[in-house]
């Protein structure tokens, strides 16, 4: 079970995130953080929710500039004697396929890379948990994992940031 206790969770920025009641997803679930910009989603991912899940976890984090992210993925491919793609979405793909610890994926704004078959080929279904962060509405990739929801920021004051979750299959 991935747990995020209730409380209010403060970024470096200044910005204040509550959550009012206990996240609780079972294994095999898909989050998708979704929000208006500039509520706060990658400062939330960021600054608050994977540095809480990698007290219990292994994770594999997305960025949204997944550019700032490719010596690490070539290195990584290069030292498991892995095939390395030249190009971003394939070089990313490529990362993610050759995790051996498919606990939780988490994946910043990167369906917008993607075409259905490269998404297809990211075997999200072979994570515990895949968290999305995205504009774009879940896709059917995402109903591979038998249980799906979204995580709602909305900024209510100038440094809050209210979040709220909600089943969605």
């Amino acid at each position: 079970m991935l747990r995020i206790p209730s409380g209010t969770y403060q970024a470096p920025t200044g910005l204040n995130f509550h959550l009012e009641h206990s996240v609780k997803l079972p294994r095999n679930s898909f989050l998708s953080i979704t929000g208006n910009n500039g509520a706060g989603k990658t400062t939330f991912v960021e600054h608050i929710l994977i540095p809480f899940l990698r007290q219990t976890f292994c994770l594999l984090y997305i960025a949204q500039d997944i550019s700032l992210q490719y010596n690490t993925m070539r290195s990584t491919l290069a030292l498991l004697n892995k095939t390395v793609p030249p190009t971003g979405p394939d070089l990313a793909i490529a990362w993610i396929q050759a995790a051996e610890q498919k606990e939780i994926l988490i994946l910043d704004e990167f369906d917008k890379y993607l075409c259905p078959d490269q998404m297809q080929a990211c075997n999200l279904a072979s994570f515990g948990w895949v968290i999305s962060v995205s504009h774009l509405l879940p896709n059917e990739l995402y109903t591979q994992l038998p249980h799906g929801f979204a995580l709602r920021l909305e900024k209510t004051k100038l440094h809050t940031t209210e979040l709220r979750l909600e089943r969605l299959w």
